[in-house]
């Protein structure tokens, strides 16, 4: 049995959330590996670890998540601010960071256990908060995952049955020209592979011989300059984004039947990760978030409302897209296909 004692040991320990920090870095889990507990969960059980000795938590180590994807009112970058609060015994909140006594009754912090510790995560427009701009205002990590909800999960969220139906379809109706495409892009690649494979085969040539001759020297020059002219013009060529639009496509169906599940309970790498998958942006507008979905996630989300408008039995959430023969799913058939 494990002692009391070494619960709080556990308790306290990062790797049971899938990170560690070594020299100061921060490291991840590889994903195979089940956590424990949430990212979030961890933290929350840093703050009740009061009566054994406050939380130790630090802004340095911790990442936000959405300050990655998300600009302010300007296109500017934004920046999360981390606030570690205490309420003391005599009602007093006070951040306690490198406090050890409350300011205004001198208790110690770490002598009581009816200390209750807060944790928040407010993400600021970066210029404004560097400026110190009068009136600027952030927003609190827990309301933009509440935004997200109400405005990502509710509108995208489909049953994994729909979301295989829609994964089949859009194979069925590849365009025969982006096909194409695919097979010219898998040419591109393979004449890029051949001529690396080209200059490092002469590379090793060129060490082999040794000592040139000034005649030897110019022949490999030449050379060199040839093939990497070719791979220049190869790699600079454009290169059509839906040549591989069904692997995108497949991998943003998969999510819409995860997303609630994943900005639910998932990890903080993992939420970040799936809305630049999904291509959203967000963008704070002094306290006010606006989420800007990618082209193709809005025209399905549109396809959607459009499919319930025909028919109000139809419940992307729980629709058992498989069963051809419910009337619910037949009669939407048409509009989700021509989206």
């Amino acid at each position: 049995p494990v002692a009391e004692s070494y619960l709080y040991t556990m308790l306290g320990n990062s790797i049971y959330a899938g990170f560690f920090f070594y020299n100061g870095e921060r490291y991840e889990l590889h994903p195979s590996l089940p956590r424990m507990v949430t990212e979030e969960e961890y933290w929350q059980i840093q703050a009740m670890l009061g009566q054994k000795g406050r939380p130790r938590e630090r802004s340095n180590g911790r990442e936000g998540i959405y300050n990655y994807i998300m600009k302010d009112q300007n296109g500017g970058s934004t920046t999360p601010d981390f606030k570690f609060q205490v309420i003391c015994e005599c009602k007093h909140k006070f951040s306690y960071v490198s406090k050890d006594v409350c300011p205004r009754c001198g208790f110690a912090l770490n002598e009581s256990s009816k200390l209750t510790y807060l944790s928040y995560v407010y993400y600021y427009s970066s210029k404004e908060k560097k400026a110190k701009v009068k009136g600027s205002k952030g927003i609190e990590e827990r309301k933009i995952d509440k935004y997200i909800i109400n405005n990502l999960v509710n509108e995208v969220q489909i049953s994994p049955e729909l979301s295989q139906w829609c994964i089949d379809n859009i194979s069925e109706a590849q365009d025969p020209e982006t096909k194409q495409d695919e097979v010219i892009l898998k040419s591109k690649d393979e004449a890029i592979n051949q001529i690396k494979r080209k200059l490092s085969n002469l590379l090793d040539l060129r060490i082999n011989k040794g000592t040139l001759s000034d005649e030897d020297t110019r022949m490999f020059d030449e050379k060199e300059l040839l093939l990497k002219s070719e791979l220049r013009d190869l790699e600079g060529t454009e290169k059509r984004d839906d040549a591989n639009w069904f692997s995108k496509a497949k991998k943003k169906f998969s999510l819409m039947a995860e997303i609630a599940k994943i900005i639910d309970d998932g990890s903080r790498l993992a939420k970040r990760e799936a809305l630049i998958d999904f291509g959203s942006n967000l963008t704070l507008n002094h306290g006010k978030l606006n989420i800007i979905n990618a082209k193709e996630v809005q025209l399905f989300i549109d396809c959607l409302k459009k499919a319930k408008t025909i028919n109000e039995e139809f419940e992307p959430k729980n629709t058992l897209a498989n069963k051809r023969k419910t009337e619910a799913f037949t009669s939407v058939v048409p509009t989700l296909l021509r989206g």
